[in-house]
């Protein structure tokens, strides 16, 4: 269960402004409350020297509590550098003093919607200024949690990010593993839309939550539209409500928040309330909760798996796959072919409903006919793609093509062709493996698998054979699909020189290719590897749904760091 923690909205003034309330009174006051943590803001005053920040840890774990996280408000998207710089160095201090206090999330925001920005112009100065903080908050292991923001306190104008569609866009524009998104239900009511759908869009990425709820005192939110610009602080109209009681249907909102991450995460309840009320909405918030991680099985719309589907048999056995139906097709199909090391196994297939298809590329051919049945028919809308298992994948890219009119199998006679590939330090070429003429069919670095790869390969004549149909370089042709890969410049397995002359190659040719080194990064095992699939999905949408990136693709060969996975010692 999400753990609870509570932000003293209504002390904001007398915390940060005026200094009629101490750090330790709120502190104090806070202990009653029945939650695990207290979230922090940097702009409490006494927060100022940082002589204060050992203190106020012990007093807050003193009562038997945390500091999970930090709030603070850095303004990013203002035109001058200078003033940016400025910016990125606050919170590169409020990430310092974040790890100070035993926290691990600390918030950033877009910055403030100057009339004179556009939209292109803010998502790259927001997401520039993000990046220049992550590698010093990954050092210090601390999150850093974007919020759909309304507006600062003592801001003159509202979020930049407050739009839903400005605010995805910029989410999707920095791809890290210590990013995530602080979601604010209440916020998204103030921008005019549904909290339920920007769930929906951002929960893969929501690591925190905010909960409050607010309504107007008067008008509509036009209104509210139309004055809240320009004034420092929130709109008259505006309140914050006693959580249950405002726009806000909690009850729908937890059971979203408990079905996309039910065990994680921690739920800060904001209330611009006396201490009493606080109370109440923190007993309302645990009974929500609870009642989403019992129910969030009912409402979570997970694809339908439909498992062990016979594709074809290979000498009498059964070759199978599975297959995920979503709940809202769009039109795209993806292959994952899970096999690795020329073995076939079950564990993979949970990833992401892609299927599973052998390590025989005629019989991948198969597999991606039974996915995607009357290709011919619905070749624009039944598209699909492959990764990982990058042998297989750039195999089936190279030599996936029309059928066979006059074959007796009716599924022979149709297009295997895919439209898009991603994989990972595909092996392309087995007879120049490390260096020319460094053969490899077998024999030498591939000894170990001399089984996988028959008979035909114990001559020197059927290895050279053998070599040629296996290896894609060989095969490589103008009309293949778009392909993106990954690979490190260290892999002691598969040389980077295998995918550098497979992008040679393709662009000899006219094809379109793009290669990512990971630099010191060998056959696997760099923390980075879920920002590159993330990447891949990006190729897909790009290719097969025409979705663009917030990032172009080079289309060519780019270099990005690498940092080793951390070993843990079996106890």
């Amino acid at each position: 269960m999400p753990r609870l923690a509570a932000f003293p909205k209504a002390f904001m003034v007398a915390l940060c402004k005026e200094g009629t309330m101490t750090v330790s009174e709120w502190i104090q006051l806070a202990a009653t409350l029945d939650v695990q943590g207290l979230e922090w803001y940097a702009g409490f005053l006494e927060m100022a020297d940082e002589k204060n920040w050992l203190r106020f840890r012990q007093e807050v774990e003193d009562t038997g509590k945390v500091i999970p996280m930090m709030c603070c408000s850095p303004d990013f998207t203002h035109p001058d550098a200078g003033f940016r710089d400025k910016e990125i160095a606050k919170q590169k201090r409020w990430i310092d003093m974040t790890h100070t206090l035993g926290g691990s999330y600390c918030r950033v925001l877009s910055g403030q919607r100057r009339p004179e920005l556009t939209l292109d112009e803010g998502v790259k100065l927001a997401a520039d200024s993000i990046y220049a903080c992550l590698p010093y908050a990954q050092d210090r292991g601390i999150t850093l949690i974007i919020e759909n923001h309304y507006k600062d306190d003592f801001w003159d104008y509202p979020e930049f990010a407050q739009k839903m569609d400005v605010f995805c866009k910029l989410v999707d524009a920095v791809k890290h593993p210590n990013f995530g998104v602080n979601y604010d239900p209440s916020n998204t009511y103030l921008a005019g839309e549904d909290p339920i759908e920007l769930l929906k869009r951002v929960s893969h990425r929501v690591v925190t939550m905010h909960a409050s709820d607010r309504y107007l005192a008067e008008g509509t939110i036009e209104d509210l539209r139309n004055e809240e610009g320009g004034a420092q602080g929130y709109a008259k109209r505006l309140r914050h409500g006693e959580i249950g009681k405002g726009l806000n249907d909690y009850d729908a909102i937890c059971r979203w928040h408990g079905a996309a991450r039910p065990q994680r995460g921690i739920l800060e309840a904001e209330d611009r309330a006396a201490l009493g009320r606080l109370v109440s909405t923190i007993l309302l918030m645990k009974y929500l909760l609870f009642f989403a991680l019992i129910t969030a099985p009912l409402h979570a719309q997970e694809p339908e798996r439909i498992r062990d589907v016979i594709y074809t048999k290979h000498d009498g056995v059964a070759l199978t796959m599975d297959v995920y139906k979503p709940a809202q097709p769009n039109g795209a199909g993806i292959i994952k072919i899970v096999s690795g090391g020329w073995k076939s196994n079950h564990k993979g297939i949970s990833d992401g409903g892609w299927p599973k298809a052998p390590s025989k590329t005629c019989a991948t051919k198969k597999a991606v006919l039974k996915a995607t049945p009357n290709a011919s028919a619905t070749a624009k809308s039944a598209k699909a793609s492959t990764t990982t298992t990058p042998s297989l994948s750039l195999m089936l890219a190279t030599r996936g093509g029309p059928g066979d009119p006059k074959a007796a199998d009716p599924m022979d006679r149709e297009s295997s062709a895919v439209n898009a590939v991603a994989c990972f330090y595909p092996p392309t070429d087995y007879l120049n493996w490390f260096e020319p003429g460094d053969n490899a069919v077998g024999i030498g670095k591939l000894e170990a698998y001399a089984a996988a790869f028959g008979p035909k390969a114990a001559t020197p004549e059927g290895r050279e054979a053998l070599g040629r149909e296996l290896s894609s370089i060989y095969w490589v042709h103008k009309e293949q699909p778009p392909i993106f890969i990954v690979h490190g410049d260290a892999d002691p397995q598969v040389s980077i020189t295998q995918s550098e002359r497979f992008l040679k190659r393709c662009h000899e040719v006219g094809t379109v290719c793009e290669l990512v080194i990971r630099q010191g990064a060998g056959h696997g095992g760099w923390q980075e590897m879920p920002q590159d699939t993330e990447r891949m999905v990006e190729w897909f949408d790009l290719q097969l749904l025409g979705k663009q990136p917030a990032k172009p693709f080079t289309l060519n060969v780019s270099s990005l760091p690498s940092t080793p996975l951390q070993k843990t010692k079996k106890p």
